[in-house]
């Protein structure tokens, strides 16, 4: 045990030592952090396309862990200029590096009724199956679509609600920019005017125009534009009625930005 402890405070006194040594200037950290299915593989592209940065998530393992930052990737990018693209709550560990890092972050939220459903697709559409919040196996694919629809609610609304729940206790509009998939889908230009105007970078208005109407042929950019409602016709009443108790919870909790 011993011998851990040690090799643990050896890290963490590199670590503290490689941070001290960051270049001068600003982080030129961009964070989006997002709920699933909410149109953000898309945003983070294009907004790393427009700003000429490099785009990627910047945590410890991919796969089946929580993407909470690793500081280590935090030190070898500071400055460079970088989209960061992850699906991470607001703990303080997270809230103490994007303040010790100078991390902007983006907060992109979407309805959660259209979050189970487009989830749902997701799950029967690709064959990467490996997420952190909920571990389908074959057995799922055996189920019919109500309980499958079951399994997704049960699993992934107790992490879209923690998720809202720590940001919306952090909220700090002069620091965090909120914005919504819908507003994304309904007009896209806006939102990115929005982004820009709130990183101070300046973008001009036909460059901004321009890299939004190239983008519609890049396969890379995975922007699937779902249909906004489709969640309250597609789920039993009963169904959207579990969802919604898992908010009761957080009484004092504002979760408009997820629909409810």
């Amino acid at each position: 045990m011993f011998w851990h402890k040690q090799k643990k405070q050896t890290i963490l006194d590199m670590i503290s030592a490689r941070s001290e040594d960051l270049p001068a200037g600003p982080s030129k950290y961009v964070l989006v952090a997002c709920l699933p299915k909410s149109g953000s593989t898309w945003l983070s592209k294009m907004l790393a396309a427009q700003l000429n940065y490099g785009y990627g998530t910047l945590r410890s393992s991919p796969g089946q862990v929580e993407q909470d930052f690793y500081e280590p990737e935090l030190i070898d990018h500071y400055g460079s200029g970088y989209v960061i693209h992850q699906h991470l709550k607001a703990a303080s560990h997270n809230l103490e590096l994007v303040e010790k890092y100078k991390v902007r972050p983006l907060v992109l939220t979407r309805n959660i009724y259209d979050i189970i459903i487009s989830f749902h697709d997701h799950l029967h559409r690709e064959s990467y199956q490996y997420w952190f919040m909920i571990f389908p196996d074959q057995n799922y694919f055996q189920l019919d679509k109500e309980a499958q629809l079951d399994m997704v609610i049960d699993f992934l609304t107790p992490w879209v609600v923690n998720f809202v729940v720590t940001w919306e206790r952090n909220k700090n509009t002069d620091k965090q920019l909120w914005l919504t998939y819908e507003s994304l889908v309904a007009d896209p230009e806006k939102v990115y005017r929005e982004i820009h105007d709130f990183l101070g970078s300046g973008i001009p208005d036909h460059k901004l125009h321009e890299s939004l109407a190239t983008s519609s042929g890049r396969d890379d950019m995975r922007f699937n534009r779902g249909v906004v409602g489709r969640g309250q016709h597609d789920l039993s009443e009963a169904q959207m009625e579990r969802i919604r108790t898992f908010t009761r919870y957080f009484p004092n909790i504002d979760f408009s930005s997820i629909g409810l």
